[in-house]
């Protein structure tokens, strides 16, 4: 019983992992992109590499998932997923904040 009690103690624990890549609207990679996901009162954090990768754990449930770097528009992204498994999402893309006033073309 006691055993039991323990494996499903260490099941509750154990999370998923969310990979995929953060990108500009021009299709380049952003690197050091702050990525959380937020799910059911969990919070995990990474930052994306020199490639724009990341991968971050999640635990199943509405996830909430930020990406943030300083000059560019942050994204917010709901997912809901009830496994504990690796996913892959797309391109998270993410639009730079024009320096100066005017217009920002993008296509």
């Amino acid at each position: 019983m006691v055993l039991f009690f323990a494996l499903k103690t260490l099941y509750a624990f154990e999370s998923g992992t969310l990979r995929g890549r953060v990108i500009d609207g021009f299709g380049k990679p952003i690197p050091l992109a702050n990525i959380e996901a937020l799910s059911d009162g969990s919070k995990s954090k990474t930052t994306s590499d020199q490639t724009g990768a990341f991968s971050v754990n999640y635990n199943p449930g509405n996830i909430k998932l930020t990406f943030v770097r300083e000059g560019y528009v942050p994204a917010y992204i709901p997912i809901s997923l009830d496994e504990k498994r690796d996913f892959s999402i797309d391109d998270i893309t993410l639009w730079k904040i024009p320096s100066h006033g005017g217009l920002f073309f993008c296509g």
